[in-house]
């Protein structure tokens, strides 16, 4: 039988925030009403088709940003960076941030994530910890331009 180290999970958060950066994951928040015209009860669109912020579907989807704490690496101030499968390819940040409801909301319905000023699309998650889920391992792509 193997024995884990108790409070692992708490070290580990300590660790990240310790050393870890703010990082912002944009999702999308659908359902948000016009701030210009009214709802048509009948046909649940804007009362004027042609609203300038709405374009007359009276219900809008924005973007909320989300800001948690995560230990980041990425790949073009870290090159050559080695990993077990590899290296990491320039424009790639891996993010670890701790898992919970929160934030598994917020990395499910990521647009786009903001690390250090530059924008990125998610590639891959992979949940860790043994032996309960403890931690998010995100991949994260450049977005071009």
């Amino acid at each position: 039988m193997i024995f884990w180290p108790t409070g692992t999970p708490d070290t580990i958060d300590e660790i990240r925030e310790a050393i870890g950066r703010n990082i912002t994951i944009l999702i999308t928040i659908s359902g948000v009403p016009c701030s210009i015209c009214s709802l048509n009860p009948v046909s649940n669109l804007s009362t004027n088709p042609f609203c300038p912020t709405c374009g007359g579907t009276y219900w809008r989807n924005t973007s909320s940003g989300y800001v948690v704490k995560a230990h980041v690496t990425v790949g073009e101030i870290d090159l050559p960076w080695r990993v077990a499968g590899g290296y990491i390819e320039k424009g790639e940040a891996v993010v670890q941030i701790k898992y919970n409801t929160d934030n598994l909301y917020a990395v499910e319905h990521a647009q786009h994530y903001i690390v250090d000023g530059k924008v990125y699309l998610q590639d891959d998650i992979s949940y860790r910890g043994v032996p309960d889920i403890n931690r998010m391992v995100i991949t994260l792509k450049e977005q071009d331009g």
